[in-house]
């Protein structure tokens, strides 16, 4: 995490501002050892925005903050309590740089960013699309996902170098039917070996390797249960693609 970090803070540049999510212990103290040195003035989120809450609904995430002794609390359209952070964090933005307005609140409220928890729906099955390709992030999906589906399957797809392992874990223990996809072609990655990683993991559930995203789609749709497809920018793109062309879905 800190050598991430370090890598990371070499965006701080001198003397301007600087905002930061919540971070690891060792990631923050990179960060402000950076600021020091570009005599970078730091805001972070843990000292900003106080008594920050989040909850799911079927419209989206419902979050509350104070914020310079300002209670905020919106209904967003997007979801997961990440998103919901990154919210507060773009408001304490705004506020700190002088263009916070009434009108950027109304319109935050309604923004949404494709492929992060994306839902749509085709032939009456509902469909989720998450670009999380990390132990978190994924939890933090499927744990939103959880919250307003019951029955569904999973297509996952994620490229070489990221923590297969502990991602299939969480979804095995979270859905009985698991289909791996290729995640595209442009890096590397070895699905044959994703699936045999599920299986030793759990091989009493449904898993099945489908490496065409148009056949997982369709055999996954067929099943008439909700559906996350996960792990990966380089699945989400194309089967967003294979929605729009092949099923009309906007």
């Amino acid at each position: 995490v800190e050598k991430i970090a370090i890598e990371k803070s070499k965006i701080i540049k001198e003397s301007q501002v600087v905002f930061s999510s919540k971070q690891d212990k060792e990631a923050l103290s990179v960060i402000k050892k950076e600021c020091s040195n570009q005599n970078s003035a730091l805001y972070t989120f843990d000292d900003n925005i106080l008594d920050f809450s989040s909850k799911i609904s079927e419209k989206g995430e419902r979050v509350s903050f104070t914020l310079n002794d300002k209670k905020y609390d919106l209904q967003l359209s997007v979801f997961t309590e990440k998103q919901g952070e990154n919210v507060a964090l773009a408001i304490l933005v705004a506020d700190k740089l002088g263009f916070l307005c009434d009108e950027g609140i109304k319109r935050i409220e309604k923004a949404t960013i494709k492929g992060r928890f994306t839902r749509l729906k085709v032939n009456n099955v509902d469909v989720v699309i998450d670009v999380a390709h990390t132990q978190k992030s994924i939890l933090d999906t499927v744990e939103t996902f959880k919250t307003i589906f019951n029955a569904s399957t999973v297509i996952f797809g994620a490229v070489e170098g990221k923590d297969i392992t502990h991602m299939l874990k969480i979804l095995l223990d979270s859905f009985s039917h698991l289909i791996i996809s290729q995640p595209g072609t442009f890096k590397k990655s070895d699905i044959e070996e994703i699936f045999k990683i599920a299986k030793e993991i759990n091989p009493n559930k449904d898993i099945k390797l489908i490496k065409d995203n148009e056949e997982a789609l369709s055999y996954a749709i067929d099943r008439k249960a909700p559906i996350l497809i996960t792990g990966s920018f380089y699945l989400a793109g194309p089967m967003i693609n294979i929605l729009e062309d092949k099923y009309g879905v906007k």
